[in-house]
């Protein structure tokens, strides 16, 4: 982008902006069934601007900022092992029972498949 403008001005100006989104208006994805809510959104974009003398008709000034703040939600689909596997494995070794509490439960059965489960989470990035 090429922005030109006049050099300066004996006068102090400035403006502000401000842009916000959010998840409000956002529809659900497909891939969203399994979560009743949709994901977080948020998204907003702000800034300024201040131009002015600092020796008159001679030295200018001339400031501005922009930010942006953005908070996204996604789910993310996994597999966990499943209760059954689960079961099976402090069977046979109890030391692993630590380990495996730390999975969290998965929410739907994998067809032709019982050792992993499948698990639908929300993740904020």
């Amino acid at each position: 982008m090429a922005v030109a403008s006049k050099s300066g001005a004996n006068a102090l100006h400035g403006g502000l902006f401000e842009f916000l989104r959010n998840d409000i208006f956002d529809a659900r994805q497909p891939i969203d069934t399994l979560n009743p809510h949709k994901p977080a959104f948020r998204l907003n974009q702000f800034g300024g601007r201040l131009g002015g003398p600092i020796v008159r008709d001679r030295t200018f000034f001339f400031f501005t900022y922009e930010g942006l703040r953005q908070t996204l939600g996604q789910t993310l689909p996994g597999y966990v092992p499943s209760d059954a596997f689960k079961a099976q494995v402090a069977a046979t070794n109890p030391v692993l029972i630590p380990i495996l509490n730390a999975f969290p439960q998965g929410q739907i059965a994998v067809p032709g498949s019982t050792q992993v489960a499948e698990l639908s989470a929300q993740a904020i990035s």
